[in-house]
């Protein structure tokens, strides 16, 4: 390995790692949710359910292809199971209409939470368990002992028929046989 590649390499690797512990967000979103819709058409979350969908976290641009733009999403499962929450989150990168997905840029991300729900909207209080290929925040404390730093999350929804919107993103009722990862950390975290 040359150099120059070890060089693009160490470069690309570090702009990942920034970009995946940054708190960015995009301003535009893409699905409609200016258009009222009556109580009756507003989804039922009583039920315990899996939602699918992405969370946006930022645009990268490939050093070595100028042209080449991709935008870094989470793919989401969230749980509704009674009254509690769980969020289970993969990376994938668009460019155009190619969609990859990674081993490990960005990190995998596991959050278990309560949820708020009400006749219009829905707020998902979440906190993370753990997770994979990510940095970890920490506190050097007066002592130099070095803390974690627990990470929380909240999402704000708005019911629709088809499911609800985040942040612009539709995440819709999806059937699946599996248990999230969230729902049994014990088994995963190390």
């Amino acid at each position: 390995m040359t150099i120059s590649k070890i060089i693009l390499t160490a470069f690309l690797l570090t702009v990942l790692f920034y970009c995946s512990c940054s708190s960015q967000r995009e301003e535009s979103n893409v699905a409609d949710s200016s258009q009222p819709i009556s109580t009756a058409e507003y989804l039922d979350t009583s039920a315990n359910e899996v939602y699918v969908g992405v969370e946006y976290k930022h645009t990268i641009t490939d050093p070595s292809h100028p042209r080449k733009v991709f935008k870094l999403f989470y793919l989401s499962y969230l749980k509704i199971k009674d009254d509690s929450v769980f969020l289970d989150q993969s990376p994938i990168f668009v460019h155009k209409k190619d969609t990859t997905y990674s081993a490990s840029t960005g990190g995998f991300f596991y959050y278990n939470g309560t949820m708020i729900n009400t006749d219009k909207t829905i707020l998902f209080n979440l906190k993370e368990l753990f997770c994979d290929y990510c940095a970890r925040p920490i506190e050097i404390e007066p002592d130099g002992s070095k803390q974690p730093i627990q990470r929380y999350k909240q999402l704000k929804g708005l019911k629709t028929k088809d499911g609800f919107l985040i942040n612009g993103y539709l995440f819709k009722k999806v059937v699946i046989n599996e248990e999230l990862i969230s729902e049994f950390p014990e088994h995963f975290m190390k």
